[in-house]
C-alpha cells in the first residue's frame, strides 16, 4: 500500500518561514529539505569537478576527440536502460536508503579512482569502467532525489525549492569549473580526484543525517515491477504536458548536452585564445585548462542569475510551459553562438554567448521538474521522473556524434549543427504539442 498524501491537518504542521529569510531562499526554513540541499551542494562538487577533468584527462590521455565522446557516452548509456527500474525502486524502497546507497558506493568509486592515478596505475579500460559505474549509480540517485523534493517543502513553495536547487547546482558550477581547473594545473589530476571523493563522502554524511516525514514514506506496492513500471509510462503518456516535456528533454539531451562535455572541452584545447591568462602566470596547457574553468564558469553565472529570479517569483510564476519552450530556443541559439563566435578571435563573445547558454538552461531545467512534480501523484513520481534518465541517456548517441562530427568537419561547426537542432526542436515542439503551451 502507498503511504498517502497529506491530510489538511498534516498540511498545516508546515511553519512558515522566519520573517528574516528572503523569499528567494525559503524553502531552505524546512530542515530536512536543507540537509538534501546541502547534500547535493556538495555531491554536485564532485560531479562538476568531474566533468571538467575527466574530458580534460582523456584529451590528456589519448589525444582524441572519438575517445572523448565515447567515454562520454559510457557515462551516460546505462541511464538509458537502468533508469526505468530506478524510478520503480525510488516508488518501492525508502528513497532516503536509495540515495545513501548510491553515494556512498559513488564515494568509493572515486576514492579508488583517485589512487589509481596517483600511483601512476591508471590504464584507458579504468577510465571507461569507473564512467559506467558512475553512470548507473546516477541512474538511481536522480528519480530518488526529485521525488523527494515535494515531501519536504510545502506544496506552496515547490517552484521555489526546485528552483533553489537549480540555482544552487549553477552557483556550484561557476565553483566546480574554476576549482578544478586550477587544482588539476597546481596540485595535479590524481589530487583533483581525490578532493572529488572527499566532496563526495561529504554528501552521504548530510544524506545520512535527513529524515522523511512518515505520510511520504512508500509502503510495499502488490503490483509487480513490471506492471509498475508500465504504469508510469501510461500516465507520462495520458499527460500530454509531460510527454511534450520528455520529447523536449530527448532533444536536449542528444543536441545539447554534448555542448559541455565534448565541444566545449575542444574549443578550448583547439580555438579559443587565453593568451590573457599570460598575466597570471599561466601559458600553454596550463592556460588551457584554467581558460576552460574560466569559461564554463561563465555559463553557470547566467543559469545562476536566471535560477534566482523563477526562485524570487516562486509560485507567482506564469504561463510556465512557454517558459520552457523560450528557454529551450534560447538555448540551443546561444550554443550556435558560442560555436561559431569562438573563430572570431575575440574570446570575448564566446564568454558573452556561453553566459546566455546558462540563462536557457535555467529557464528549462526548474519549471520543467516543478511542472512534472505538480502534475504527478506521490506514489508514481519516482517513475515519472525517472522517464528523464532515458531522455539523458540519449547523451550517448549524441556525444559519440559530436565526437565524430568534430573530427569530421571541426568543433565549431558540429556545435553550432547541434545547437541549431535544440532551437529547431523547441519551436516544433511548441506548436505540435500545445498542450505545454497551455500550462500555467
Amino acid at each position: 500500500m502507498v503511504a498517502a498524501a497529506p491530510t489538511a491537518a498534516e498540511d498545516a504542521v508546515w511553519k512558515a518561514p522566519p520573517a528574516w529569510l528572503p523569499p528567494t531562499l525559503h524553502a531552505l526554513a524546512y530542515r530536512d529539505f536543507l540537509l538534501l540541499w546541502l547534500a547535493q551542494l556538495s555531491n554536485s562538487l564532485a560531479l562538476w569537478m568531474e566533468q571538467v577533468a575527466r574530458p580534460i584527462l582523456v584529451l590528456v590521455f589519448t589525444g582524441s576527440s572519438v575517445h572523448l565522446g565515447l567515454v562520454v557516452a559510457a557515462r551516460g548509456l546505462p541511464q538509458l536502460f537502468m533508469g526505468p527500474l530506478a524510478g520503480v525502486v525510488a516508488d518501492r524502497i525508502d528513497r532516503r536508503v536509495v540515495l545513501l546507497t548510491t553515494k556512498t558506493l559513488g564515494t568509493t568509486v572515486y576514492f579508488i579512482f583517485a589512487l589509481l592515478i596517483l600511483a601512476e596505475s591508471l590504464e584507458l579500460w579504468h577510465i571507461y569502467v569507473t564512467a559506467v559505474i558512475k553512470s548507473m549509480l546516477n541512474a538511481f540517485d536522480g528519480p530518488a532525489r526529485h521525488a523527494l523534493v515535494p515531501n519536504l517543502v510545502p506544496p506552496r513553495l515547490l517552484v521555489n525549492a526546485v528552483a533553489i536547487n537549480t540555482g544552487s547546482m549553477q552557483l556550484i558550477r561557476v565553483g566546480a569549473a574554476s576549482i578544478a581547473g586550477f587544482a588539476i594545473a597546481l596540485i595535479g589530476m590524481g589530487g583533483t580526484f581525490l578532493i572529488i571523493a572527499v566532496c563526495s563522502a561529504v554528501a552521504v554524511t548530510l544524506t545520512y543525517l535527513m529524515r522523511v516525514p512518515a505520510w511520504a514514506r512508500l509502503g510495499r506496492s502488490g503490483a509487480s515491477w513490471g506492471r509498475s513500471l508500465l504504469d508510469g509510462l501510461a500516465f507520462a503518456w495520458r499527460e500530454k504536458a509531460i510527454f511534450a516535456i520528455l520529447v523536449l528533454l530527448a532533444f536536449h539531451s542528444m543536441f545539447g548536452t554534448p555542448y559541455l562535455s565534448v565541444f566545449v572541452p575542444l574549443l578550448a584545447f583547439q580555438f579559443l585564445d587565453f593568451s590573457f591568462l599570460g598575466a597570471f602566470g599561466l601559458e600553454g596547457r596550463k592556460a588551457q585548462e584554467v581558460g576552460l574553468g574560466l569559461f564554463l564558469s561563465a555559463s553557470s553565472g547566467g543559469a545562476l542569475l536566471g535560477a534566482l529570479l523563477i526562485a524570487t517569483i516562486g509560485s507567482r510564476l506564469r504561463r510556465r510551459g512557454l517558459i520552457i519552450l523560450a528557454g529551450l530556443t534560447l538555448y540551443g541559439t546561444a550554443i550556435a553562438a558560442v560555436a561559431l563566435s569562438s573563430l572570431s578571435g575575440v574570446v570575448a563573445l564566446p564568454f558573452l554567448f556561453v553566459g546566455a547558454v546558462g540563462v536557457g538552461q535555467s529557464l528549462l531545467l526548474p519549471v520543467k521538474n516543478a511542472i512534472i512534480l505538480d502534475l504527478t501523484p506521490n506514489e508514481i513520481r519516482g517513475r515519472v521522473m525517472s522517464l528523464q534518465s532515458l531522455d539523458r541517456g540519449l547523451t550517448t548517441l549524441g556525444s559519440s556524434g559530436g565526437g565524430f562530427l568534430a573530427a569530421a568537419i571541426g568543433a565549431p561547426f558540429g556545435m553550432a549543427l547541434y545547437g541549431a537542432a535544440v532551437a529547431v526542436a523547441a519551436v516544433g515542439v511548441g506548436l505540435l504539442l500545445p498542450a505545454l503551451r497551455r500550462v500555467d
